[in-house]
């Protein structure tokens, strides 16, 4: 029963067979190697026949080198897409496109993110309320209040248990 497969739904169809009546390979008949790989069935003749010796057992480094033979060399590896990439005005650092961002926005893209951004041009970021003097003095305020012991301990008193059911004194 010699047949040459007119589309991959058929070519689909005989590998399941193959693997249905035969098994799932577990050496490479080529190598004879057991290790633990990626095993095929790999038919001879490229006709597909429902026949054991129309069949080979090989690893997958096998399986290829068998196709790129029986093709005369015509297989090649798919080229990789290059990934766009700049560099960042600010910090220098290679950055990549965001797939979120459209070609336009890509093209009007020059820092690598908001924190360059905030740094180039000294705005601060959406959100955000306070200028960088007002939180450091907030900070500083605050760690003057945590060096007083009844401010910490009041502090910590209200911290403890469940927050959602605090307990009455």
């Amino acid at each position: 029963m010699t047949q040459i497969l007119p589309n991959t739904n058929a070519y689909a169809a005989v590998h399941m067979w193959v693997a249905n009546h035969f098994g799932k390979p577990q050496k490479c008949e080529n190598c004879l190697t057991t290790e633990n790989r990626m095993y095929h069935w790999a038919n001879i003749s490229h006709t597909y026949k429902r026949e054991r010796s129309d069949w080979l057992r090989l690893c997958v480094p096998c399986h290829k080198r068998n196709d790129v033979q029986a093709l005369g060399g015509r297989i090649k590896a798919r080229a990789r897409k290059e990934q766009p990439s700049k560099n960042c005005l600010q910090c220098n650092v290679l950055f990549f496109k965001n797939p979120h961002l459209s070609k336009a926005q890509w093209e009007s893209t020059l820092l690598c993110s908001r924190a360059c951004s905030t740094k180039r041009t000294g705005r601060m970021l959406k959100g955000s309320t306070q200028t960088a003097e007002t939180k450091a003095l907030k900070t500083q305020k605050l760690k003057e209040r945590w060096q007083k012991d009844d401010w910490r301990k009041k502090m910590t008193d209200m911290m403890k248990g469940n927050q959602f059911a605090r307990k009455q004194k």
